[in-house]
Protein backbone atom coordinates (compact mmCIF):
# COMPACT_ATOMS: atom_id res chain seq x y z
CA UNK A 1 0.00 0.00 0.00
CA UNK A 2 2.96 2.34 0.29
CA UNK A 3 3.51 2.60 -3.47
CA UNK A 4 2.98 6.20 -4.69
CA UNK A 5 -0.22 5.45 -6.62
CA UNK A 6 -1.81 4.08 -3.43
CA UNK A 7 -0.86 6.91 -1.07
CA UNK A 8 -4.26 8.72 -1.33
CA UNK A 9 -6.10 5.44 -0.63
CA UNK A 10 -3.84 4.75 2.35
CA UNK A 11 -4.37 8.27 3.72
CA UNK A 12 -8.15 7.95 3.35
CA UNK A 13 -8.15 4.57 5.10
CA UNK A 14 -6.01 5.98 7.91
CA UNK A 15 -8.39 8.90 8.40
CA UNK A 16 -11.48 6.65 8.43
CA UNK A 17 -10.01 4.42 11.13
CA UNK A 18 -9.95 5.65 14.72
CA UNK A 19 -8.21 3.98 17.62
CA UNK A 20 -8.99 5.22 21.12
CA UNK A 21 -5.96 4.89 23.37
CA UNK A 22 -7.18 3.86 26.78
CA UNK A 23 -5.38 3.16 30.00
CA UNK A 24 -8.46 2.25 32.00
CA UNK A 25 -10.67 -0.50 30.55
CA UNK A 26 -13.89 0.71 32.14
CA UNK A 27 -13.44 4.34 31.10
CA UNK A 28 -12.81 3.24 27.51
CA UNK A 29 -15.84 0.95 27.56
CA UNK A 30 -18.11 3.66 28.93
CA UNK A 31 -16.83 6.16 26.37
CA UNK A 32 -17.36 3.80 23.42
CA UNK A 33 -20.85 2.82 24.65
CA UNK A 34 -21.89 6.45 25.15
CA UNK A 35 -20.57 7.45 21.73
CA UNK A 36 -22.33 4.59 19.95
CA UNK A 37 -25.58 5.35 21.75
CA UNK A 38 -25.25 9.04 20.85
CA UNK A 39 -24.76 8.23 17.15
CA UNK A 40 -27.64 5.75 17.14
CA UNK A 41 -29.91 8.43 18.64
CA UNK A 42 -28.90 10.70 15.73
CA UNK A 43 -29.94 8.03 13.23
CA UNK A 44 -26.42 6.97 12.21
CA UNK A 45 -26.30 3.39 10.96
CA UNK A 46 -23.78 1.93 13.40
CA UNK A 47 -22.88 -1.75 13.30
CA UNK A 48 -20.50 -3.94 15.22
CA UNK A 49 -20.07 -4.53 18.93
CA UNK A 50 -19.18 -2.52 22.00
CA UNK A 51 -18.42 -3.91 25.45
CA UNK A 52 -19.51 -3.66 29.05
CA UNK A 53 -17.72 -5.41 31.88
CA UNK A 54 -20.04 -6.63 34.61
CA UNK A 55 -18.71 -7.33 38.07
CA UNK A 56 -21.16 -9.55 39.96
CA UNK A 57 -18.85 -9.44 42.97
CA UNK A 58 -15.38 -8.21 43.93
CA UNK A 59 -13.63 -11.35 42.68
CA UNK A 60 -15.23 -11.98 39.30
CA UNK A 61 -16.03 -10.14 36.12
CA UNK A 62 -17.92 -10.94 32.96
CA UNK A 63 -17.40 -9.30 29.58
CA UNK A 64 -20.57 -8.64 27.60
CA UNK A 65 -20.71 -7.26 24.08
CA UNK A 66 -23.68 -5.43 22.67
CA UNK A 67 -24.67 -5.66 19.01
CA UNK A 68 -24.86 -1.96 18.06
CA UNK A 69 -27.60 -2.46 15.48
CA UNK A 70 -29.95 -4.69 17.51
CA UNK A 71 -29.03 -4.05 21.14
CA UNK A 72 -28.66 -7.80 21.71
CA UNK A 73 -26.16 -8.65 24.45
CA UNK A 74 -24.05 -11.76 24.81
CA UNK A 75 -21.23 -12.77 27.09
CA UNK A 76 -17.82 -13.25 25.50
CA UNK A 77 -16.10 -14.52 28.64
CA UNK A 78 -16.17 -17.87 30.32
CA UNK A 79 -16.94 -18.00 34.02
CA UNK A 80 -13.82 -19.62 35.38
CA UNK A 81 -14.70 -18.88 38.96
CA UNK A 82 -13.36 -16.41 41.50
CA UNK A 83 -9.76 -15.28 41.88
CA UNK A 84 -8.98 -15.50 38.15
CA UNK A 85 -6.51 -12.77 37.22
CA UNK A 86 -8.05 -12.04 33.81
CA UNK A 87 -11.07 -13.01 31.74
CA UNK A 88 -11.00 -16.12 29.60
CA UNK A 89 -12.56 -15.39 26.21
CA UNK A 90 -15.26 -17.78 24.99
CA UNK A 91 -14.24 -18.74 21.44
CA UNK A 92 -17.81 -19.54 20.36
CA UNK A 93 -19.02 -16.14 21.60
CA UNK A 94 -16.12 -14.47 19.79
CA UNK A 95 -17.29 -16.25 16.62
CA UNK A 96 -20.78 -14.87 17.24
CA UNK A 97 -19.33 -11.35 17.61
CA UNK A 98 -17.43 -11.89 14.36
CA UNK A 99 -20.70 -12.76 12.63
CA UNK A 100 -22.21 -9.50 13.90
CA UNK A 101 -19.28 -7.61 12.35
CA UNK A 102 -19.58 -9.45 9.04
CA UNK A 103 -23.31 -8.70 8.83
CA UNK A 104 -22.62 -5.02 9.51
CA UNK A 105 -19.93 -4.94 6.82
CA UNK A 106 -22.29 -6.59 4.31
CA UNK A 107 -24.96 -4.01 5.20
CA UNK A 108 -22.46 -1.20 4.49
CA UNK A 109 -23.03 0.54 7.82
CA UNK A 110 -21.88 4.13 8.21
CA UNK A 111 -19.64 3.16 11.14
CA UNK A 112 -18.30 -0.18 12.32
CA UNK A 113 -17.44 -0.25 16.00
CA UNK A 114 -15.20 -3.01 17.37
CA UNK A 115 -15.07 -3.17 21.16
CA UNK A 116 -11.29 -3.41 21.36
CA UNK A 117 -8.06 -4.53 19.78
CA UNK A 118 -6.60 -6.79 22.43
CA UNK A 119 -4.74 -10.07 22.90
CA UNK A 120 -6.62 -12.18 20.33
CA UNK A 121 -6.47 -9.43 17.70
CA UNK A 122 -2.76 -8.79 18.36
CA UNK A 123 -2.19 -12.43 17.41
CA UNK A 124 -4.09 -11.97 14.13
CA UNK A 125 -7.23 -13.67 15.45
CA UNK A 126 -10.39 -12.59 17.19
CA UNK A 127 -12.22 -9.69 15.57
CA UNK A 128 -9.12 -8.33 13.84
CA UNK A 129 -9.67 -9.92 10.41
CA UNK A 130 -13.22 -8.54 10.25
CA UNK A 131 -12.06 -5.10 11.34
CA UNK A 132 -9.36 -5.02 8.67
CA UNK A 133 -11.87 -6.21 6.04
CA UNK A 134 -14.14 -3.25 6.86
CA UNK A 135 -11.17 -0.89 6.60
CA UNK A 136 -10.29 -2.16 3.11
CA UNK A 137 -13.92 -1.69 2.05
CA UNK A 138 -13.84 1.98 3.05
CA UNK A 139 -16.13 1.67 6.06
CA UNK A 140 -15.15 3.97 8.94
CA UNK A 141 -13.95 1.84 11.86
CA UNK A 142 -13.74 2.75 15.53
CA UNK A 143 -11.92 0.59 18.06
CA UNK A 144 -9.88 1.00 21.22
CA UNK A 145 -6.73 -0.47 22.61
CA UNK A 146 -4.53 -0.39 25.63
CA UNK A 147 -1.09 1.11 25.07
CA UNK A 148 0.56 -2.32 25.35
CA UNK A 149 -1.18 -3.31 22.08
CA UNK A 150 -0.13 -0.23 20.12
CA UNK A 151 2.91 -1.85 18.47
CA UNK A 152 0.99 -5.01 17.45
CA UNK A 153 -1.75 -2.71 16.05
CA UNK A 154 0.82 -0.80 14.01
CA UNK A 155 2.41 -4.02 12.79
CA UNK A 156 -0.88 -5.61 11.71
CA UNK A 157 -2.56 -2.47 10.35
CA UNK A 158 0.49 -1.09 8.60
CA UNK A 159 0.25 2.00 10.76
CA UNK A 160 -3.26 2.86 9.62
CA UNK A 161 -5.49 4.77 11.97
CA UNK A 162 -5.96 8.02 13.79
CA UNK A 163 -5.01 7.72 17.45
CA UNK A 164 -7.56 9.46 19.66
CA UNK A 165 -7.53 10.52 23.28
CA UNK A 166 -10.02 8.70 25.48
CA UNK A 167 -12.58 11.52 25.58
CA UNK A 168 -15.89 12.30 23.91
CA UNK A 169 -14.78 15.46 22.12
CA UNK A 170 -11.97 13.58 20.33
CA UNK A 171 -14.48 11.00 19.11
CA UNK A 172 -16.95 13.65 17.98
CA UNK A 173 -14.28 15.63 16.12
CA UNK A 174 -13.06 12.49 14.34
CA UNK A 175 -16.62 11.52 13.39
CA UNK A 176 -17.38 15.00 12.02
CA UNK A 177 -14.29 14.67 9.81
CA UNK A 178 -15.15 11.22 8.38
CA UNK A 179 -18.93 10.94 8.62
CA UNK A 180 -20.56 10.32 5.23
CA UNK A 181 -23.25 12.88 6.16
CA UNK A 182 -20.72 15.56 7.07
CA UNK A 183 -18.67 14.77 3.96
CA UNK A 184 -21.77 15.11 1.79
CA UNK A 185 -22.66 18.40 3.50
CA UNK A 186 -19.15 19.68 2.87
CA UNK A 187 -19.52 18.83 -0.82
CA UNK A 188 -22.89 20.55 -0.96
CA UNK A 189 -21.54 23.65 0.79
CA UNK A 190 -18.71 23.91 -1.74
CA UNK A 191 -21.05 23.97 -4.74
Amino acid sequence: MSAPQHEPEFAAMAARTAVVLRDDRLTGEELMASFVEELLAQGVRVGGVYQRTIRPDAERKRMVVIDASTGAEFSISLDEGPKLESCVVDDSALAEASMVLRKAIAAKVELLVVNKFSKQESLGRGLGPDMFEAMTQGIPVLTSLHERYLEPWRDLSGGVGTLLACDMESLRAWWRAVSPVHSAQGTTDDQ
